[in-house]
């Protein structure tokens, strides 16, 4: 009985984008939570207490999509200072280094307006 209960939720987790490590551990626990609670009550009882294979697997999905979330909103924040650092240690090594030249004195009639949007459009 417990092994069908912890195959269903294996099958839940993978259908819900459980897989992998945390999809093991959670397995490893269940498993174990269950054969503890068999041991005193019965599986029946065990199974029962335990609950719905399925809404376990939708709440460890959640919470598992809620961590890989928060992981990649912090990556993009990091991404962002460290591009925003770059921009401010060209903006002020360049008049370190001679200033800026001069791109729109039609020298080179294509690099005025490329370097225009590109200042725009590639930050």
């Amino acid at each position: 009985m417990i092994d069908r209960v912890l195959k269903e939720l294996e099958c839940r987790l993978d259908e819900y984008g459980v897989r992998g490590r945390p999809a093991r551990r959670l397995l490893s626990e269940a498993r174990e939570h269950l054969r503890d609670a068999a041991a005193t009550g019965g599986e029946a009882d065990a199974v029962r207490r335990f609950g719905d294979p399925d809404l376990v697997a939708r709440q460890v999905a959640a919470e598992v999509a809620t961590t890989k979330v928060r992981t990649a909103t912090f990556g993009s924040f990091a991404a962002l200072a460290a591009a925003g650092a770059a921009y401010v240690a060209v903006f002020a090594l360049v008049p370190l280094a001679g200033g800026w030249p001069d791109i729109f004195a039609g020298k080179v009639e294509l690099l005025g307006p490329l370097s225009a949007v590109a200042s725009v459009l590639l930050p």
